[in-house]
């Protein structure tokens, strides 16, 4: 059997749109696209769809609260154009709503309008300079368009505003390895794994910037912290194994992977690259066993 080549994933794993925990009523007010929009949990009591007046009188114009309802289902049910329509009428008396203009910069995302989104998100921050989401919103926005300083320095005055926003330091974290800032990456990555230590995709993408530096100890740590946080986390497997196989810890890596296929038995990538170990250890017989199998799952 001839050498088998490695099979390996080495990609920094992609930014990060939504925080988490947030209420109904925040969470539409965070940028998101349509192929990353998350399910919203119906937290809010039904909205009416009519409201009862006395036919005698002409009906009143909808208060504040009733203009915020109707924003929110326009846009959770996906009717931006009638969401934008909304939120441009609350601004019309509300000029200095900053939730209204986030809102409004989430509809105009969905409607492809980028320019007049960024606009909304930046009077978001003009009026509520010291709330974190209108910043979260304008460097997601900014870092989507490539204007990856600009995405940055948005991400830094979220911490600014919330040294405990995880999502921040990792998309920080992320542009930074992009533009081959690779200590910078690491110090975001770093915060952002003190703030959530159970986070396995944030040790792994630690990792792969500190193997960029080629600091292999304590890539190897972030690796196994990575499984340590998520046992059933195939690519913390791939990499640590493939640091131990450069090291020529051997069986150190068949043990890694061997572990791995235990919690993920239908992992072809596994079984590929345990063949690839055995392999390099002369366990010929055993490797083209291993080999075979990850031909007929189809590697």
């Amino acid at each position: 059997m001839g050498l088998i080549e490695w099979k390996q994933f080495l990609e920094i794993h992609t930014m990060r749109f939504l925080p988490a925990g947030l209420s109904l009523t925040l969470l539409v007010s965070v940028f998101m696209l349509p192929e990353h929009a998350r399910a919203i949990a119906q937290e809010a009591d039904p909205i009416p769809t009519t409201i009862e007046l006395p036919t005698s009188e002409t009906p009143p114009a909808p208060n504040a609260q009733q203009l915020i309802q109707q924003g929110l289902a326009a846009q959770e049910a996906g009717r931006y154009r009638e969401a934008v329509s909304v939120w441009r009428l609350l601004l019309s008396t509300q000029p200095n709503n900053a939730t209204a203009q986030n809102s409004l910069g989430n509809a105009l995302v969905a409607l492809g309008q980028i320019d007049n989104a960024e606009s909304a998100y930046r009077s978001a921050v003009r009026i509520a300079p010291d709330e974190a989401m209108g910043y979260y919103n304008l460097g997601t926005l900014l870092a989507k368009r490539s204007r990856i300083e600009e995405a940055i320095a948005a991400y830094q005055e979220v911490i600014r505003i919330d040294p405990s926003d995880v999502d921040a330091y990792y998309n920080i974290g992320f542009w930074q390895a992009k533009q081959s800032r690779f200590e910078a990456a690491v110090e975001a990555y770093r915060s952002a794994a003190r703030l959530t230590p159970a986070d396995a995709e944030i040790h792994y993408n630690l990792g792969v910037v500190l193997r960029r530096l080629s600091r292999n100890d304590e890539a190897e740590i972030a690796f196994q912290q990575a499984i340590s946080a998520d046992p059933s986390y195939l690519d913390g497997y791939q990499y640590l194994s493939l640091i131990l196989v450069d090291r020529g810890r051997l069986e150190d890596a068949e043990q890694v992977l061997r572990q791995g296929i235990e919690q993920m038995p239908d992992s072809t990538e596994l079984i590929y690259n345990l063949a690839v170990v055995l392999h390099r250890q002369g366990r010929t017989a055993e490797s083209q066993a291993l080999y075979n199998e990850a031909i007929v799952r189809g590697i």
